[in-house]
């Protein structure tokens, strides 16, 4: 780089050179290709000046959708964005060898609308001094998908590996440490974990990816305990609900939003649908009338990304009018998801079992009572309908409001008010009125 910011050959201003090429056939100006992608002017200056040695896959996805790369030169703009390194640790690249430092699954589909969260998590992770992130949110809502964004982006960050423990099958908080040794390549009887965790060949900070916690949370002063122990770890979790331990950093995973401006073009939920339901029928309509109905959907499915996915299968055999109409009961179509997804997620039903299941008597009991509520309600209301002379009625509703708030089953909504207000997305409230029949109230 000489001093007037000419670019010199490498593949990182090989990157710069792609942007400016691009940006300047789109006749825009720096500022205009800044507010497109959503990024600032001094970034997209920096990288076409070759000032930035790499750019955050995040980054680089924000520039293709807006200069409209095409899907066949997607793969190799984000792989020179991101330098000779892509994927792989330093050492790796240094010697030439693969990282088998890492066992995070890389997803088959590109993640959609999450790039304020990426960023927010990103921004975190970086920070030494914050070393337990839990994404929390409803089941459906996508956390899996973005722990593995965030992780991929997150590579050069952690040096010493990063790895990734399912924790759905297991059935004891006990068996979570000896799960977390098999991901390590230790013995699961081992019996220091935080010791042999330290001595693990390879220097730097080393990233866990702890997916889907919500029913071992009883383990989580043991994941507290592993941190206290290895000032090199730090641990990224997937949970409805959060570890609550000391120095956890929630991140509350919402829906994506619908429409924008009042039309759906262009809004992430109504992205997702195009995108998954394209992949299913080719020939999908996307013409402004069916942009609309798209819209109208993803409003119905409250922006879930389970919800939206599960419908979008669903063109295949039914007209987007037929599947709006179809939507007036959301629990039924949304059925037969994928196959290689867990059997908790392949229907909305299943989704929210998991999440009930969970629960205790009391919060059950509040659960199935707000399914009265077709919008917001108070504490006072949700005390009102519960009543206390109730079955199984709890003596202070507060609590097991509490836990629901916690299990992502019910959101707190944002008010100027004094009284706190609450609200059940559409999809959870039909499940509560399903349950509510089912228990004869």
């Amino acid at each position: 780089m000489t001093a007037e910011g000419r670019i010199v050959g490498t593949q990182s201003s090989a990157f710069g050179q792609q942007v400016r090429t691009l940006r300047l056939a789109a006749g825009w100006t720096q500022a205009e290709l800044a507010e497109r992608s959503g990024l600032s002017e001094r970034t997209v200056s920096d990288l076409e000046r070759g000032l930035r040695g790499t750019a955050y896959p995040s980054t680089a996805r924000r520039l293709a959708a807006a200069l409209q790369v095409k899907p066949t030169a997607l793969q190799a703009f984000l792989s020179d964005a991101r330098g000779s390194a892509e994927a792989q640790g330093p050492a790796a690249a240094a010697s030439g060898t693969p990282d088998r430092r890492a066992n995070v699954p890389r997803p088959l589909t590109r993640l959609i609308g999450r790039e304020t969260e990426v960023a927010s998590v990103l921004q975190y992770l970086t920070d030494p001094a914050m070393r337990l992130v839990t994404l929390v949110g409803i089941g459906g809502i996508g956390k899996t998908r973005l722990a593995l964004e965030i992780a991929g982006d997150a590579r050069p960050t952690f040096p010493g590996g990063e790895y990734f423990v399912e924790l759905s099958a297991l059935d004891d908080p006990v068996m979570v440490l000896p799960a977390i040794a098999t991901a390590f390549g230790l013995p699961q009887a081992v019996d220091d974990l935080p010791l042999a965790l330290g001595r693990i060949p390879g220097a730097g900070r080393i990233l866990l990816v702890l997916d889907t916690f919500e029913h071992v949370l009883g383990s989580a002063p043991a994941i507290a305990r592993l941190l206290e122990a290895n000032e090199q770890l730090s641990v990224l979790v997937t949970s409805r609900t959060p570890l609550h331990v000391r120095g956890e950093q929630e991140v509350t995973v919402l829906p994506l939003p619908v429409g924008r401006d009042g039309g759906g073009r262009g809004s992430a939920a109504v992205d997702l649908f195009v995108e998954r339901a394209s992949a299913v029928l080719p020939e999908l309509d996307q013409g402004p009338e069916a942009i609309g109905i798209i819209a109208d959907i993803c409003a119905r499915l409250d922006g879930v990304p389970l919800a939206i996915e599960l419908a979008a299968a669903r063109v295949k055999h039914l007209s987007l009018s037929e599947l709006r109409r179809h939507l007036e009961h959301r629990l039924e179509p949304l059925g037969a998801g994928a196959r290689d997804l867990p059997e908790r997620q392949r229907t909305m039903r299943s989704t929210h079992d998991w999440s009930y299941a969970l629960l205790g008597p009391a919060e059950m009991r509040l659960f199935r009572s707000l399914a009265v509520f077709r919008g917001g309600f108070t504490r006072d209301a949700a005390e009102a309908v519960l009543g206390p002379s109730s079955p199984g009625a709890p003596a202070d509703v507060i609590v097991p409001l509490g836990v629901l708030v916690d299990s992502s089953l019910v959101f707190r909504m944002p008010t100027v008010s004094e009284q706190t207000r609450y609200r059940l997305l559409d999809v959870t409230r039909e499940y509560a009125v399903e349950r509510s029949m089912a228990a004869g109230e």
